[in-house]
Order: C-alpha cells, then structure tokens, then sequence
C-alpha cells in the first residue's frame, strides 16, 4: 500500500504513533525501508515526533538511518529540528552521520541550534568529537547565534 502523503501504511502508523500497528505491520512484512510520501520513510515519521521505541523498533528490523528523502531530509537533520534528543542519541549510535546535511543543505547541529535546542547540540558536537572530526556547520551556527543572541547555546562552544 502506498499513498501521497503517506508513503505507505507503516509510515502512517508510526507518523500516528501507533506502537501495535508498526509491530504487527512489520511482523506481517511490511517494508520498513519503503520510499516515499512527504516523510521519506516510516524512521523519518517516527524520528520527527520523537517516537523512540518506535524508532528503534524500525531500526532493529532494517530501517536506515542513512536515508536521504522526502521533505524532512536527512534523518539526524529532521531530528535536530524538533529537539528529540533520545532519538538523536539512537540514530547517531546506530550509525547516524552527525555532518549529514539535510533540507536547505544545512547541517543538523545548524538547524538544532537555531531551534535552540542547546542539549541537541551539545549531542552532535560531542558525537562528532567521538568520530574524531570537525563538526560541519558549526561556522553556521555561531552565525546563527550572532544573529539571535543566543548566549546560552554559545555557551556550548567554549
């Protein structure tokens, strides 16, 4: 089954925050790296409302963290929007690529920090540290801080 808004039933029902419908909507074989619809994919619908259980219930069945589609982007990206920090942390221990970029070719520590979500930032920044690199964006978000004000986010950085 798919639809325009809904890629398919699995995306309605985790976009809806149905738990028992996603488990039986799997268990009968429903595709959890099925493409389409506004949302990309049934992780994107989860992540961006911060369903954890039902994120990593998508993830440990096949869901990719990688995926790249539909109108929130990039995962990790569409996450940091909305400041759901536990799914954050699952998608980027799951292999989540923390300088993805995502809608508007911004990085997710980018978006996180013009949302003012200071401890979605501070998790990127670290995850980052962990990989051994360069947070990509960050140049971004001291210019997104400059032109907020926003001390208490540029806090973080030193």
């Amino acid at each position: 089954m798919s639809g325009e808004y809904y890629g398919s039933a699995l995306q309605a029902a985790c976009a809806a925050n149905r738990s028992l419908t996603v488990k039986l909507l799997i268990e009968n074989g429903a595709d959890v790296r099925f493409k389409g619809g506004s949302y990309g994919t049934a992780l994107h619908a989860a992540a961006v409302r911060g369903l954890y259980p039902i994120c990593e219930r998508l993830i440990s069945s096949g869901a990719s963290v990688h995926e790249c589609l539909g109108v929130f982007s990039a995962t990790p990206h569409a996450v940091a929007t909305c400041g759901h920090d536990n799914v954050v942390q699952l998608l980027l221990e799951r292999g989540a690529d923390p300088n993805q970029k995502g809608a508007g070719d911004h990085f997710a520590v980018s978006v996180a920090a013009g949302g003012d979500h200071q401890s979605t930032v501070k998790i990127l920044m670290e995850r980052s540290r962990q990989l051994g690199g360069y947070l990509k964006g960050f140049d971004s978000v001291l210019g997104v801080l400059k032109r907020r004000g926003n001390i208490d986010v540029s806090l973080l950085f030193w």
